[in-house]
């Protein structure tokens, strides 16, 4: 920040998780989480991480506000995660974290105004107890602080 100062940038995290699911017959398949954005209007930042023995998803399905709903062209592995930092495309990262490819999205998601937002996630799972494990990234206060 200048002048023997530092801005701490905080941020919130909400962490969710979607499996495979036993249904009753027309039963939705998809999980939705609901999370407060506090601060300004800011793009969505979301990681999807997929756990579990040999799993893999498919037919990925993000939606936003429950009107935003997005197809992911990639399939995950175990290990694999997707990042969208709001932009139209989204990185999928190895289990060791290095950039596999670039998945373009062509869409934008809408900005996270203030308020309560909620995020769904879709999956078609193949493998031993699949789990996508999801995090939502807000930025929050700035915080100066002398050096």
């Amino acid at each position: 920040a200048g002048d023997g100062r530092w801005a701490l940038q905080h941020y919130e995290k909400f962490d969710f998780e979607h499996s495979k699911k036993v249904l009753q017959p027309g039963e939705p398949t998809h999980s939705e989480w609901t999370f407060e954005n506090g601060f300004d209007p800011q793009p969505l930042h979301l990681r999807l991480l997929l756990t579990g023995e040999d799993a893999i998803a498919k037919d990925l399905i993000v939606e936003v506000d429950r009107f935003f709903k997005v197809a992911i062209p990639v399939t995950l592995k175990k290990g694999q995660s997707l990042v969208w930092d709001g932009s139209e495309r989204m990185l999928l990262y190895d289990e060791k974290g290095r950039k596999l490819e670039t998945v373009e999205i062509g869409r934008r998601p809408p900005l996270l105004q203030r308020g309560m937002h909620s995020v769904g996630v879709d999956a078609r799972f193949a493998g031993g107890d699949p789990v996508i494990k999801g995090t939502i990234k807000i930025k929050g206060a700035v915080e100066d602080v002398a050096r």
